[in-house]
């Protein structure tokens, strides 16, 4: 805000004199203050003209942009259309649905579209649009699939369009899924498979642990065939008696016997004499001394 200068320069007392170079100081000061803030006004008032001319065309720009869009969206193909023409789709063959008046402005069609009835969603058909009257609302179309849910009759059609690449998607989807039911069932052919060779691996590690039973007897049998192999490396017949030497020893010592009883007298023979008696004995039965017996 400007400073007051009323006390100052515009205060009229009772002594002030009123002339002309007095009234013209005033109106000069006057002028110099007004004349800036004229200036500002002007200048004020042209932004704002030209910020309200950029405002518009930036607004125009846009609703410009916007009403192209619009109409392209119009003329888009994915807008919905209804019929209510009573038909039994049938695949590959060239068919007609009459399009409802209050849709037929903006259908228009892609390349392909889905037709479904509107009781039930998963009733549906996939079918190649081939040409549309406007006038008439006829549609002309090739059926390319048909689910399962849509058999019959029906009268009650919605219409969407939709994109060609979906027709491969649905094929590859199919194709997913039978690949999908294989893969289940090699899956289950598998855990099969290893419960399979789980058995037999514990049929193998029963037999391994058979095995390993009779490798130990084997063994025990090799070592005794060893040490019997050994005893046999060191038996000597000659270091032992055959029977027929025993039969031999054991005649002598009986007549040794008899003839000591026989030459035995009632008064009994003297020491002397029964030890000479049983040296003779002794020798006779003694052969090797320390060998042992073989009996043959």
């Amino acid at each position: 805000a400007m400073p007051s200068r009323f006390d100052q320069l515009y205060r009229w007392g009772k002594r002030d004199i009123v002339n002309d170079d007095a009234l013209n100081l005033r109106f000069r000061d006057l002028d110099d203050r007004i004349t800036p803030i004229e200036a500002l006004k002007i200048s004020y008032e042209a932004a704002l003209l030209t910020l309200q001319d950029r405002v518009l065309e930036r607004s125009e720009a846009v609703i410009e942009g916007l009403r192209d869009r619009l109409i392209e969206i119009t003329e888009l193909a994915w807008l919905v259309g209804s019929s209510s023409t009573s038909l039994t789709l049938v695949e590959e063959a060239e068919q007609a649905l009459i399009i409802a008046p209050d849709r037929r402005a903006l259908f228009t069609p892609g390349p392909f579209a889905i037709v479904a009835t509107a009781s039930d969603p998963d009733a549906y058909a996939v079918v190649q649009h081939l040409d549309f009257d406007r006038a008439t609302g006829q549609w002309n179309f090739r059926t390319k699939v048909v689910s399962a849910a849509l058999t019959g009759t029906h009268a009650d059609w919605s219409i969407g369009a939709l994109a060609g690449s979906t027709l491969a998607q649905m094929a590859m989807l199919g194709e997913g899924q039978a690949l999908r039911d294989q893969s289940v069932a090699a899956a289950v052919s598998t855990a099969a498979d290893r419960m399979a060779v789980a058995t037999h691996r514990a049929a193998v590690a029963e037999d391994k642990a058979v095995t390993t039973a009779d490798r130990e007897a084997a063994a025990a049998s090799a070592l005794a065939a060893a040490e019997s192999a050994a005893a046999a490396q060191t038996f000597d017949p000659a270091t032992y008696y055959s029977k027929v030497q025993i039969d031999t020893q054991f005649a002598a010592v009986n007549t040794a016997m008899t003839d000591l009883v026989g030459d035995a007298t009632p008064a009994g023979n003297t020491l002397g004499e029964l030890e000479a008696r049983l040296a003779v004995l002794e020798n006779a039965t003694s052969g090797s001394p320390g060998m042992p017996i073989l009996i043959i």
